[in-house]
């Protein structure tokens, strides 16, 4: 089921290419189904977007008759605590600050130089040492958000 939604929504995707898909999660029962879509954008998402995505994915979900129960249906862009989950978010976030923990526990801070399919550029320290990250290695990534006036 969820690879069928998931292949819905990039459909309907392709006449938003500013916009990609994070992920779709399914969770409850078969009778009461809550099926989540989060979605990003280049530069941003915006609430006219998950809105459009809705209203478009909630039609063909009815049409198909893909859930025979109820569901509810929540389109929106990851919070900032999601971590990144691809490399076209990576992308998106040069020049911000991440933290990864990597799969041999060590964790890192650095800001977003560069990523490509492969790999994120992280800018280290105050010397801004330039360390590649596979993202075979890394375990998780979040956005680190820091309210201080510069």
């Amino acid at each position: 089921m969820q690879e069928q939604v998931t292949d819905i929504v990039e459909g309907i995707l392709t006449e938003f290419p500013e916009l990609f898909l994070v992920t779709v999660v399914l969770k409850g029962t078969e009778a009461n189904q809550k099926v989540i879509v989060l979605i990003d954008g280049e530069p941003s998402v915006t609430i006219d977007h998950c809105a459009t995505l809705s209203r478009k994915l909630a039609a063909v979900l009815e049409e198909r008759d893909l859930f025979k129960d109820r569901y509810n249906l929540e389109v929106s862009s990851p919070g900032l605590d999601m971590p990144l989950l691809l490399p076209r978010q990576y992308r998106k976030n040069i020049g911000r600050t991440l933290k990864i923990v990597r799969a041999d526990g060590s964790q890192l801070e650095g800001r977003v130089s560069a990523a490509d399919e492969e790999k994120v550029i992280l800018l280290e320290g105050k010397k801004e040492q330039e360390t590649a990250i596979p993202f075979k290695e890394i375990v998780k990534a979040n956005v680190s958000v820091s309210f201080k006036e510069k």
